[in-house]
């Protein structure tokens, strides 16, 4: 229901904005599948998080952008390990980087 909320706020509001908030959505769905043990939607998170990063990388700033990336490796291979519950405290670290991430315009 979130998602589409987002998606009616594209009108109104900047696609930087809404594409962060996604994000930080996709970083707590993270931590939802893998608490339901759900290998494969904790590996569709991270790849939808992949391709929404490619879209906030052009308005946050180069640190914060590679910590993201750091962070985004970290994930996908603690699901290439089926380390889901250090995948979810990945995903938790993730969102506090976004959240601390300077925005540029």
């Amino acid at each position: 229901m979130t998602q589409s909320a987002l998606d009616l706020q594209l009108r109104y509001q900047p696609q930087a904005e809404i594409d962060r908030a996604r994000f930080d959505l996709w970083t707590r769905q993270v931590g939802v599948d893998a608490a339901a043990r759900n290998r494969a939607a904790v590996s569709g998170d991270v790849a939808t998080l992949e391709w929404i990063r490619d879209r906030i990388a052009r308005t946050t700033d180069s640190v914060a952008v590679t910590r993201i990336d750091t962070q985004l490796e970290e994930l996908r291979g603690k699901v290439a390990d089926n380390d889901l519950p250090a995948a979810a405290k990945t995903g938790t670290a993730l969102r506090r980087v976004l959240a601390r991430a300077g925005v540029t315009h």
